[in-house]
Order: C-alpha cells, then structure tokens, then sequence
C-alpha cells in the first residue's frame, strides 16, 4: 500500500502541480496580453458532454435573466423617481397650506380682539353687564335696585332676555316697573 501512495506522490508532486502552475502562469500571462482566457476556456469546456451542459446552458439563461432583471429593476427606479417627485410637491403643498392656516388664524384672532376692544371699548356697560351676568340674580339685583334708573336699564339692556327676568323678578316691583319702562323706551 505504501507503494502505490509514492507512485501517485510522485505522480501528484512531479506532474499535477508543475502543469497546473504553468496552466496558471500561462492564463495570466495571456489575460494580461489582452487575450480573453476565460472565454477560450468556456467554448473548450461547453463542447464537452457532462460538463458543458451543466455549467455553461446555465450561463445563457442567467445573461437573459439578468437583462430581464436590470429592465424591471430600471423600471422600478422609474416608478419610485415619479413617487418621490409626488410625495415632495404634497409635501410642498402641506406646507402652504399650514402656512396659510397659521396665518388665517392669526388674521381671525386680530380680528377677533379688534371687534373685543371696539365693543368694550366703545360701551362700558357691556363690560359690567357680563359682570352682573356672572354674579347670582339675587346679588346683582340687589346692587341694581342701588344703581340709578337710567343706568340699571342701561346695563339690562346689554343682557339676555333670561337674565333680565331673573333680575327683574328679584327686585322690589316699584323699582322692577320702572327699569321695564325704561326698557322698553330703549329698544324703541
């Protein structure tokens, strides 16, 4: 036994490794000259039997997948090119759109303080006649039936009709008749 292991020693050492070193040698040498080494190989090998067709008719299906491959993945990035452009003109168009609704808000709140300002501003009795408003009905007809005439149907007139019954009702009925009058000759 020992006898054939020098045999292909000698076979392995002397032979294989010295012819495969120059095959390498050799394929390099050539590639670097401009001479295509792999395709030379390819056509040798593709006209063997068993080898041939279980390596190399892969390759041509593999080329036309490949270019199939690279037809839908650039219309993929086609796709996602016009998506992106899309999403930023929405994205754009948000933005505007915030912005003119920060600034109608704005608008509406100046708005809104100027009517405020003009309207207590311009009648001082509104302003006290949301305070009575907020004071029970026994309370502010109490300081009513204080205020003079004039000035108590001036602030009930500034009032809702269902405050006005709750204050009236909770004062004297001289003082209650007298501010329906003057009531009356307001909204006249």
């Amino acid at each position: 036994m020992g006898k054939i292991f020098k045999k292909l020693d000698g076979l392995f050492f002397n032979f294989l490794i010295p012819l495969l070193f120059t095959i390498g040698i050799l394929s390099i040498s050539l590639s670097f000259f401009g001479f295509d080494v792999k395709g030379s190989f390819a056509d040798v090998f593709k006209n063997i039997p068993f080898i041939g067709d279980q390596f190399f008719s892969k390759d041509e299906t593999s080329v036309a997948q490949s270019k199939e491959t690279e037809s839908e993945l650039d219309r993929l990035s086609k796709a996602l090119k016009e998506e992106e452009e899309k999403y930023k003109e929405l994205k754009q168009k948000n933005e505007q759109n915030e912005q003119e609704l920060t600034q109608l808000k704005l608008e509406q709140e100046q708005q809104e303080n100027s009517v405020e300002s003009e309207s207590s501003g311009s009648n001082p009795y509104k302003k006290l006649s949301k305070v009575y408003q907020e004071m029970s009905p026994k309370k502010a007809a109490a300081i009513l039936d204080q205020l003079e005439k004039k000035e108590a149907a001036l602030l009930l007139a500034e009032m809702s009709t269902s405050q006005q019954s709750e204050l009236l009702a909770k004062m004297p009925p001289e003082k209650a008749s007298e501010l329906s009058t003057l009531l009356l000759d307001e909204n006249d």
